[in-house]
């Protein structure tokens, strides 16, 4: 998961990926205003699973207070990334690519923060997780290093998407032996151990009182 900066803004980029959805792609909206999924023809599993994870997100996002996903948002279903990424949401393009769930499975750190997860309710985390970085991509950035503040929120969506029961064993694949201080949330972690940088923000948040309101 990652964000990449686009230098170009000019040509929206449902403008351009509408010119180049192929032939055997299908297109949906989810039933959300402004987003918009384009997948493998008739692959209806991934249709589903995309959908419910974008309705999953609106709600979530509501009873946090992030802000609504009001801009056109294209989520296309790949089958290969760059990097070994699962997920990228290209900043200032409004474009989300997502490995299917197959690949995204194939491609899964085996000792990963989110191992205990079936490959379905991993592929949905991470979809909420990338529209959390859409959902924020315009708004201020209140630490020192903006990368952590925007993988700060974004993984926080992502834990706190989980059933209460996945949430729990999240929790105890992991401990540590004080509080998670906000110092502790690095770029050099969340860039050289992603999934320690998950579980110090999920550590780290459920301190607060006020889960939501804190973010």
């Amino acid at each position: 998961m990652n964000k990449v900066t686009a230098p170009l803004r000019a040509i929206p980029a449902s403008l351009i990926l509408f010119a180049a959805y192929p032939s055997w792609a299908d297109i949906t909206s989810c039933g959300v205003p402004y987003v918009t999924v384009t997948f493998g023809q008739s692959d209806t599993e991934v249709q589903t699973l995309v959908c419910d994870a974008v309705q999953k997100a609106v709600m979530l996002f509501d009873e946090c207070g992030l802000p609504a996903l009001g801009t056109p948002i294209d989520i296309t279903v790949v089958d290969a990334l760059s990097d070994g990424c699962v997920a990228l949401f290209h900043c200032g393009e409004n474009l989300i690519e997502l490995l299917s769930a197959p690949v995204m499975q194939e491609k899964r750190d085996p000792d990963s923060a989110f191992r205990h997860l079936s490959s379905s309710d991993y592929f949905q985390s991470v979809v909420v997780h990338e529209l959390a970085h859409a959902a924020t991509d315009d708004l201020p950035c209140p630490l020192a290093t903006c990368i952590t503040a925007d993988e700060y929120i974004a993984y926080a969506m992502q834990i706190m998407s989980l059933v209460p029961e996945a949430q729990l064993v999240f929790e105890r694949l992991f401990t540590f032996e004080r509080p998670v201080s906000a110092d502790e949330l690095s770029a050099v972690i969340l860039l050289m151990a992603p999934h320690l940088f998950s579980q110090k923000v999920w550590a780290h948040l459920a301190e607060r009182d006020d889960q939501c309101g804190y973010i």
